[in-house]
């Protein structure tokens, strides 16, 4: 499931970034988006149901990753891939032929997602001054 999100306005945030070097500006967005991804994946974890036995579980494989889209910052969120790699959760989500589906992420989502903005935007203003040349930030 792709889902995609754009963060709009904050001309000043914007202009702020500008001012840091290229290479700083993707680090510490890309370190920001995986802070902001927090409260997604702990409403995720909450959402899954939790199957018998000793795992893996889907819950303990969630995780984030960078996606690399050319100069478009992504940082995709769910199942890490791993050894004990857990790839069953678009089933869950979708359904199958012969299992209805219970969606998990997008329930997630839309209840994190406010609050991930909220510390995207202090994280990059964080960044910002820590990085900025003082009387600049």
């Amino acid at each position: 499931m792709k889902m995609s999100l754009s963060f709009e306005g904050g001309k000043e945030l914007a202009e702020a970034l500008e001012r840091l070097s290229p290479r700083v500006q993707r680090r510490e967005s890309i370190d920001a988006l995986k802070g902001a991804a927090i409260p997604i994946l702990r409403e995720a974890r909450d959402f899954l149901p939790m199957g018998p036995g000793a795992g893996p579980h889907l819950k303990d494989n969630l995780g984030t990753q960078n996606v690399s889209r050319g100069d478009e910052l992504v940082v995709a969120l769910g199942p890490e891939k791993r050894p004990d790699f857990v790839f069953w959760g678009g089933f869950l989500e979708f359904g199958t032929v012969r299992q209805a589906a219970h969606a998990w992420f997008r329930p997630a989502f839309d209840h994190g997602v406010w609050d991930a903005l909220g510390i995207l935007r202090t994280l990059l203003w964080a960044s910002i001054k820590k990085r900025a040349p003082k009387g600049q930030s």
